[in-house]
């Protein structure tokens, strides 16, 4: 069976994030399937949008962190563990491994039918609103289809990324919408999206998973109903 494209998106309204969210809210309770999930505590806020589906049995993430503290805070991918109910681990696919996958698809290999894609780029640097909070309306990033000349439903298939322009671009969108090992200044917001392996649910366990973010010194805890898979 041909695996499914990944699409890799960009985030974008977080303005809409913030302010449906009061500063003083903690942690949430059980999110649904593709609702935005926000906590806030003193030294910083995240906040998560789950894709509504799973693909391939795979969860993507997009995650954003804004930092309330005075000195700058690290955010990454190792910052963000993931469980299921019965508490086994969902590991996070690191970019490595999300490249690999689209190199060896467009090498027609069996472990890569499907490609990863991104249409994320740059964004503005922090602006802040009348009422001197961040203003992340135009932050990159957001939930739009994958653009440009890529077809999602159908993955390059012959060529090295040296010699294949359209996989060329697949592998530069990637690393530039995948989170990665940031440094976020006072103020400022940041960050990406992250892909989980394929997630394996026991037969009678719930299917529910736990994600804890752990953000300049404190751990924000989130519940989601896991997607209903493609």
């Amino acid at each position: 069976m041909k695996k499914q494209m990944l699409p890799i998106a960009i985030i974008a309204g977080w303005a809409a994030v913030w302010a449906a969210t009061p500063a003083s809210a903690g942690d949430p309770g059980p999110g649904a399937t593709g609702a935005v999930m926000t906590s806030s505590k003193a030294a910083g806020q995240i906040s998560i949008v789950p894709e509504p589906r799973l693909v391939n049995g795979e969860l993507i993430l997009k995650v954003v962190a804004l930092n309330s503290s005075q000195k700058p805070a690290t955010f990454g991918p190792e910052d963000i563990q993931i469980s299921t109910a019965n508490g086994k681990a969902v590991p996070v696919m690191s970019l490595d491994a999300l490249i690999a996958q689209v190199k060896d698809a467009a090498q027609g290999g069996e472990a890569g039918s499907g490609s990863y894609n991104s249409s994320y780029t740059s964004g503005p640097a922090t602006t802040y609103n009348h009422f001197g909070q961040p203003d992340v309306h135009n932050f990159t990033g957001g939930s739009a289809p994958i653009g440009g000349g890529i077809n999602p439903e159908a993955p390059v298939k012959t060529g090295a990324a040296a010699d294949n322009p359209a996989l060329a671009q697949q592998i530069e969108n990637l690393k530039a919408g995948i989170l990665q090992d940031v440094t976020i200044a006072p103020g400022e917001v940041k960050g990406g999206e992250v892909v989980t392996e394929r997630i394996r649910f026991h037969w009678r366990e719930k299917h529910t998973l736990r994600i804890a973010v752990h953000f300049n010194g404190d751990e924000h805890d989130f519940e989601l109903a896991a997607p209903p898979e493609d």
